[in-house]
């Protein structure tokens, strides 16, 4: 399923819609080493949220965002899917023009629940819930079907678009007006 398709159904919703968070999420059974019970570690990399740039949409944003993942895992030599990856992408995306929202709980987080193959897995951090009017983009990592039978699956969509070039990028700057905010980024993905 593609960003289009599920924007398309509501359009007027997506245009108010002008935060993303970068949401790392990895989950993995296993067994308590005192009880032998079956549990299931989470763990979350969750950045601040930030404001788009103006006239930038969310699909462009996720364009933006894909382009700066593939970078800085190429640029440091870091496995994909990563939430260290995830984690940088944070640390600059400043630099494209995002704003950051400061007063909302972020960061490195980690809990275990008892696994229930019979119930949805959730999380009971707070930090983890959804926040009104942000878009959470997220990067799944560990057993996928365990994050499929979560509470986020039904927050989760395609955004990533693998291989977006600098000119990709280029043109949704200059078509926003904001092309020098990339002057200064020479760097290019092969």
């Amino acid at each position: 399923m593609n960003l289009q398709n599920n924007f398309k159904e509501n359009k007027e919703k997506t245009r108010s819609i002008r935060m993303i968070r970068l949401f790392y999420v990895a989950m993995e059974k296993f067994r308590r080493y005192s009880t032998n019970e079956m549990c299931v570690g989470h763990t979350y990399g969750i950045s601040s949220p930030f404001i788009l740039p103006d006239g930038m949409t969310i699909e462009d944003a996720s364009k933006v965002v894909s382009y700066l993942s593939e970078k800085v895992e190429k640029e440091n030599n870091i496995e994909p899917c990563t939430e260290k990856s995830v984690a940088m992408v944070g640390d600059i995306l400043e630099e494209y023009g995002f704003q950051k929202v400061d007063n909302i709980e972020c960061g490195h987080f980690h809990s275990v629940d008892k696994y229930n193959p019979f119930r949805k897995i959730g999380s009971f951090l707070p930090v983890c819930q959804k926040v009104a009017g942000v878009v959470d983009l997220f990067t799944v990592n560990g057993d996928l079907k365990l994050f499929h039978n979560s509470y986020f699956d039904s927050r989760y969509f395609d955004w990533f678009t693998p291989g977006v070039s600098k000119q990709e990028v280029d043109a949704i700057y200059n078509n926003i007006g904001k092309g020098n905010l990339l002057e200064s980024d020479e760097s290019e993905i092969v």
